[in-house]
């Protein structure tokens, strides 16, 4: 299968996760902090290179009634800029409400480590590997 880069594309950062060249695991890695398109897409690529990625999947935020919305369509922008400049296929994952779903694996840890694991990119990563294990599960099962 190889190892496919997950990213979760937000404002402020981007959070990512690595699978394992057989596609089993889904690791977060450290989130990248957006400066601007041209060096966030340079960052995303070193990555893929460095890691020898077959795939990028771009975390989609569809709205809860299956739409693109604002957010999708700057991420849907940055998915067809990458695709440009990536060493591999890039491709587009519907991750409605992995965020939140990360979140709640933060709950009952303190608003202080919260808010700095918030500014390191930690929700952010482990959102992007959300996006990644539903993504591998659909691929070993057929879908």
């Amino acid at each position: 299968m190889g190892v496919t880069l997950a990213l979760d594309v937000g404002e402020k950062r981007i959070g990512v996760a690595c699978s394992d060249p057989l596609g089993i695991a889904a690791l977060p890695l450290d989130a990248i902090a957006r400066t601007n398109l041209e060096a966030d897409l340079s960052a995303v690529v070193a990555l893929a290179e460095s890691r020898g990625a077959e795939a990028v999947v771009v975390g989609l935020p569809k709205t809860l009634r299956n739409e693109i919305g604002q957010q999708a369509r700057k991420v849907l922008a940055f998915a067809r800029a990458l695709e440009k400049r990536a060493p591999c296929r890039v491709e587009t994952w519907d991750e409605r409400l992995t965020t939140a779903e990360a979140a709640r694996a933060f709950q009952g840890v303190s608003r202080k480590k919260r808010r700095q694991q918030r500014q390191k990119g930690t929700l952010d990563s482990a959102a992007a590997a959300l996006i990644l294990r539903g993504y591998l599960a659909s691929r070993s099962s057929g879908k």
